[in-house]
Formats: C-alpha cells, sequence, structure tokens
C-alpha cells in the first residue's frame, strides 16, 4: 500500500475558518445550460465580454462556462474563458472547495452533494456525501481507515440510484495510496487510486483519481477529482491536488 504525498507540496488555498471574498457560486447554475438562444446569439458575433454580462444577468454564473459548455454540445468552437478558479461556498452547505473556472458544476440529482465537469475532457470531481448511521450502528467513531477508504471510492467511482449503461470498476483496497492528515482537529484522508470504465462493447478506459475524505456528525464527505489517464499529465495532477487540497468542513 502507497503513501498519498501530494499534500505536502503545496499550500492551502483556503484555510480553515477563513471564508472566501469570492462571491458564493450560485446554485441556480444547473438550470443556466438551458438558454441556449442566448449562447447561439453570442455565437453568432458577439464577444467574451457579452458572455460575462449574460452571466452577471443570470444571477452571477460566469456566462463564459454556461455559453462554452452549450457550444461543446454543439460540436461548435469555444469562447476563450479564464484561467484560474474559484470558491464553491454555498451557504447551505457544510464543505468548501475551489475548482476550475472553465467547468460546469451542477448539484447531484439523486443523492446530496454536487458535481463540477469539464465538457471537452469528460474530466469531472464530485462531493459525495454519505449517512453513516443508517440504523447498521456505523458511526463516526467506528469507521475504520479501510471501510471510509473502501465507501469513499465506491461512491465517487458508480454511486448508487444512477442508471447506467457501462459498468464502472473501482480499485482494490490494497491499491489506494493513502495519507492521513490532521488539520485544526479536523482529520482528513488523502487518496490516489486508479479506476475503470468499461463499455458495453468492451472498451476500457481507465480514470486516476485523487480524492480526500473526512467525517463529522456520523456523515463522510468526500471529494474526488478524476481525470481519464491518457490526459493526466503534470498539469492535470498539479489541477486535481489543487482542488483536493482546498477541500474543507466549515
Amino acid at each position: 500500500m502507497g503513501t498519498y504525498t501530494g499534500i505536502q507540496e503545496k499550500t492551502h488555498s483556503l484555510p480553515p475558518g477563513k471564508r472566501s471574498s469570492l462571491s458564493p457560486v450560485s446554485r441556480r447554475h444547473h438550470l443556466l445550460i438551458h438558454y441556449v438562444p442566448a449562447a447561439m446569439v453570442l455565437v453568432s458575433g458577439s464577444t467574451a465580454e457579452a458572455a460575462q454580462k449574460m452571466g452577471a444577468s443570470l444571477g452571477g454564473t460566469d456566462g463564459l462556462t454556461v455559453v462554452n459548455s452549450v457550444l461543446g454540445a454543439y460540436g461548435l468552437p469555444s469562447i476563450a474563458s479564464a484561467k484560474g478558479f474559484r470558491p464553491y461556498d454555498d451557504f447551505e452547505e457544510d464543505y468548501i472547495f475551489e475548482f476550475p473556472k472553465a467547468w460546469v458544476a451542477r448539484p447531484n440529482s439523486t443523492r446530496p452533494g454536487i458535481t463540477v465537469s469539464n465538457f471537452k475532457t469528460g474530466d469531472h470531481a464530485s462531493v459525495e456525501i454519505v449517512d453513516l448511521n443508517a440504523g447498521d450502528g456505523t458511526t463516526s467513531g467506528s469507521l475504520s481507515e479501510d471501510r471510509i477508504v473502501e465507501i469513499s471510492t465506491q461512491y465517487l467511482v458508480s454511486p448508487p440510484g444512477l442508471t447506467k449503461s457501462y459498468n464502472q470498476v473501482g480499485p482494490r483496497l490494497d491499491k489506494v495510496k493513502r495519507e492521513a492528515i490532521t488539520l485544526d482537529g479536523q482529520q482528513y484522508l488523502y487518496m490516489a487510486f486508479v479506476s475503470e470504465v468499461i463499455t458495453n462493447s468492451g472498451y476500457d478506459i481507465r480514470r486516476k483519481n485523487i480524492a480526500v475524505a473526512t467525517t463529522r456528525n456520523d456523515r463522510l464527505y468526500t471529494l474526488g477529482v478524476s481525470i481519464r489517464a491518457d490526459l493526466f499529465d503534470q498539469d492535470n495532477q498539479q489541477l486535481a491536488q489543487y482542488m483536493v487540497e482546498s477541500f474543507r468542513l466549515r
């Protein structure tokens, strides 16, 4: 069993207890993808500035993100977007983290948490929240490290409640690199592992995953970033580590 060591290579961008000064991400952003007419108008001759104005008029969501996600779905060229990260900082949630500005965020439809995705590459990240006290006696205090890894990887690779036309295969426990670190009294378990997606035609797609898990009040919180193995270069590794290491419970 290896050890995840990425946490030691950078400074956390959102220190515990410190709220970001940037605007919170609106929970309405998942509805904006349906504004196809506005997106097509932008394609026909407007600018990135107009896209930003559209985002502002729709509740503060980055207009470029909305437009580019629609354009990508139609196979059209995207508008150059700003680089960098923005915070997911919803006052109704118990966690915060940062994700790339070009990715699109939406609440999980059948379970708690949120998913952010790069529609160009299929890379994505998700926050999965599991209630541990479900009548079987499992609580935060009784959860072993192996059990945290088992539940977290299961929910990240193949979350319950979703109907899929392909098979997703998670890692063996002894193949998950891990490292537990305590930050301001809260223990976080950082993980790295490989998963597979096997299509109905038998095509096998390997994905590399970097994740973090922690427990509080009989709930397990996990943030995982999943990137296709053939695209997992140094830049994408740093991006994934940045996201994971920005994750904090309030």
